[in-house]
């Protein structure tokens, strides 16, 4: 760590310690008051039961008029207040998502400080630096969840349904309470249960790029103890944002619905049967429209072609189908609340994309010298039962215990062509198919019990052990290739796993087997009504895992995330102003990484990173100003960089003696990328937002504003490519009629039209996605 930055970051530590007395994170701008669980609950969607520790202090402190409503928060499997969660949290609410226009999980950084999304090959997740480009390969390091389910796919568009109550973004590894992977953290989203009303809600709306959108959201009760509930969604951008100029077509582009829906039962006022079905289809090529990277050039001489300009010779497209289906049985048994989450998992894509900028030597300038065709498949199975203490205020134990099994299969082929004209075809691609066949078996058992040491003073102690069997199979064949890529069949070639290969003669293995326990600790104390402070140290883990897109590239190494974090929360002046910061420090071992750079040929490689340090602060605020007026703020600092990365490749523009660049493959150099940043870890990334809401004779009128800032980051390892500093600005505009029935919602994003990038890769060329620009539109709301 440079001195500027240890400098920086203590000042910010000691800042922390004098004026801010908080942890967890608050909701976000514009979030309506949410109340309490009401002890004594059996449980919420996310299985979650009701926790002594925070209702019982919760239930006697209620907030005076004009203060801060509480907030409920379920993600650490019990249903307890935001300010008494021993870890980083963020809650975003289903009407901040509506204020501020947030369908997608892309835009949810806006309002949640240190997440980035890369929409790359799908929904590529980091929080505070942790993460990788790993989609169709390799399960992320920030693990999504639906109503406690755990998706094998983070593709789905989960935050589009207008069915959604809250979404909550854990930071840190969560291991102790969930039983897959969540090394770096994990996003929770919480959907509405049926209820015993009829109720409808739907909303029509329509922006620019020719964008349509529509939701309907019905619930209704069939019998005194049965109800239904539908929730569907459509948005198509018939317009992109990025124009092709090769064909002159639009790129950038989505078309997405969706359905979900669930079926109640409860026979007894102990036992309650959730039955629920998810259907998402997109079809977006938001994430694959690379253009070249300003500064550098294509190896035919392309270069940089302007802001929203690409050049490819096909348009990238991605139709994704995903099907989920979960039956949850909840029994209370007075003590304790078993849960049983079911859940089955398919899905399937088909993508189209180039490969790679134009070569030197093509069959014609400006057309890129291959591109693939990827479909994958998964089909998963997961059974998992959680026991969780019910709450009382006179109990001095709350715990939870837990087993989960997961069952995944997946089918990846990767089919790979290169452009012809006529029988003349761009030289050095061979048409070939890659056909993987990864699968992972895992069980583990997990605990985490807190004990009231003292009426102020609480240690929770966790533990998780996982065991973990993965299995490879698979074949490579050419390819006659397509009507545009012309390919003479050379003799027949098979390769598979285990077959010995130039440098590893024993060839890779065809099966892994991972187990290790992880734990966590943390020792909480009350300061008094309102203040709390906490320190903790957490292990997480993720198990190694094959490259099924590379039979020659052996299998990376399990990752440790050991982490320690230290926080402290506060509600002040009479709870009109709740503050919540906390500090961290992570050591990451074995990092796994994604590279596109030699040794990587046509498709990715998996390698293990030496090690990475990663401190840092996180601070949000929020405060209740006058009637009618609220402001919420996060800030987060970080210090991210590779402790070792020997081997690494290090990546820059050919250039000639003058520094002129020139026509020409990327050169490479081995390196130690020690004290290099890691990517996608922004030093500073804040938010603040502001909402004034009013009523009048003729409806309640809310304005909201917010503005999003990021730092300079790098968005590849060796941080050949950056980010530039952004400020994103949303606005809106809401308007509710006086008998609730009708709203009217008005909205602007990246409000100043900063040009940003969404992805970048390294390869043979530089390449950037643009992020998405100026956008505006508007809807009206209905509800019955």
């Amino acid at each position: 760590m440079s001195v500027d930055r240890k400098g920086r970051l203590l000042a910010s530590a000691a800042a922390l310690v004098i004026a801010a007395p908080a942890v967890a994170q608050t909701a976000q701008p514009a979030t309506p008051p949410v109340q309490p669980a009401t002890p004594g609950t059996a449980s919420d969607a996310t299985g979650a039961v009701a926790s002594s520790e925070p209702t019982a202090d919760a239930a006697q402190t209620t907030p005076s008029a004009g203060s801060l409503e509480d907030i409920v928060v379920t993600a650490t499997r019990r249903t307890v207040n935001l300010q008494r969660v021993t870890a980083t949290v963020e809650a975003v609410t289903g009407n901040t998502l509506k204020a501020f226009n947030v369908t997608s999980v892309v835009q949810l950084p806006s309002l949640v400080s240190g997440l980035v999304v890369t929409p790359a090959g799908g929904n590529n997740l980091y929080l505070r630096g942790i993460g990788s480009a790993s989609t169709g390969f390799n399960e992320a390091q920030v693990a999504s969840y639906i109503d406690g389910l755990y998706l094998a796919n983070p593709t789905a568009s989960i935050t589009s349904f207008n069915n959604v109550e809250r979404i909550e973004v854990l930071k840190g590894p969560q291991g102790t309470l969930y039983g897959r992977n969540a090394t770096g953290g994990l996003i929770s989203v919480t959907t509405r249960d049926p209820g015993d009303k009829t109720r409808v809600d739907g909303s029509i709306g329509y922006a620019n790029y020719n964008t349509l959108t529509a939701n309907l959201y019905v619930s209704t009760p069939l019998t005194d103890n049965l109800a239904i509930n539908i929730a569907g969604f459509h948005q198509k951008q018939a317009d992109g944002w990025t124009t092709n100029v090769f064909n002159g077509h639009d790129v950038q582009k989505s078309n997405e619905n969706g359905l979900e829906t669930k079926l109640q039962w409860k026979p007894t006022s102990d036992l309650k049967i959730t039955g629920s079905f998810i259907y998402d289809y997109n079809n977006r090529d938001i994430g694959y429209a690379y253009q070249v990277y300003p500064g550098s050039l294509g190896t035919d001489g392309t270069p940089y072609l302007g802001k929203y300009k690409i050049a490819s010779r096909i348009d990238a497209s991605a139709p994704t189908s995903i099907y989920i289906g979960t039956l949850r049985i909840e029994q209370n048994y007075g003590f304790a609340t078993l849960t049983s989450l079911t859940g089955y998992q398919t899905s399937q894509a088909n993508v189209l994309f180039q490969n790679g900028l134009p070569i030197l030597g093509q069959v014609a300038a400006g057309q890129g010298a291959s591109y693939n065709q990827f479909f994958e498949r998964n089909r998963t199975f997961s059974q998992e039962l959680t026991l969780t203490s019910t709450a009382s205020p006179s109990s001095r134990f709350d715990w939870v215990a837990g087993a989960f099994y997961y069952d995944d299969h997946l089918k990846l082929q990767l089919d790979t062509y290169n452009t012809c004209i006529g029988n003349v075809c761009a030289p050095g691609t061979v048409p070939n198919r890659i056909n993987g066949l990864p699968s992972t078996l895992s069980g583990s058992v997990y605990g985490d019990g807190t004990i009231r040491i003292l009426d102020a003073t609480r240690l929770t102690i966790g533990l998780r052990y996982t065991d973990e069997a993965k299995t490879l199979a698979g074949l490579t064949t050419p390819l006659p290739g397509q009507p545009n890529s012309v390919a003479v069949l050379p003799a027949s070639t098979i390769l598979y796993p285990g077959q010995p290969f130039a440098g590893y003669p024993n060839g890779i293995p065809t099966r892994l087997h991972f187990d290790r326990l992880t734990y966590r600790v943390v020792l909480a104390q009350d300061l008094g009504e309102d203040i709390h402070v906490y320190a903790s140290h957490n292990l997480g883990f993720k198990s190694g895992a094959f490259n099924a897109n590379a039979f020659t590239n052996p299998p990376v190494r399990p990752e440790l995330l050991y982490a320690t974090e230290a926080g402290v929360k506060s509600e002040l002046f009479d709870r009109r102003l709740r503050i919540n910061a906390a500090y961290f420090h992570y050591t990451y071992k074995d990092v796994q990484v994604r590279s596109l750079v030699p040794p990587a040929t046509t498709s990715a490689i998996l390698e293990n990173a030496a090690s990475e340090h990663v401190d840092g602060v996180d601070v949000d605020f929020s405060a209740a100003l006058f009637k009618g007026f609220a402001i919420n703020g996060s800030f987060e600092y970080l210090d991210a960089r590779y402790a070792a990365f020997p081997g690494a490749s290090l990546a820059s523009p050919k250039a000639s003696a003058t520094g002129v660049l020139l026509p020409g493959a990327t050169i490479i150099n081995n390196y130690n990328l020690a004290g290099f940043d890691v990517p996608f870890a922004a030093p500073v990334s804040a938010s603040l937002g502001a909402t004034y809401t009013f009523d009048t004779a003729r409806g309640t009128f809310s304005l909201s504003a917010n503005d999003h800032y990021n730092s300079p980051y790098s968005m590849t390892v060796d941080g050949s490519i950056r980010q530039g500093r952004h400020d994103l600005v949303d606005l809106s505009l809401n308007w509710t009629a006086p008998d609730k029935r009708y709203d009217v919602n008005l909205f602007v994003r990246n409000l100043t039209d900063q040009y940003t990038y969404a992805a970048a890769v390294v390869s043979s060329n530089f390449a950037v996605v643009p992020g998405a620009p100026r956008t505006f539109g508007g809807s009206l709301g209905f509800h019955f």
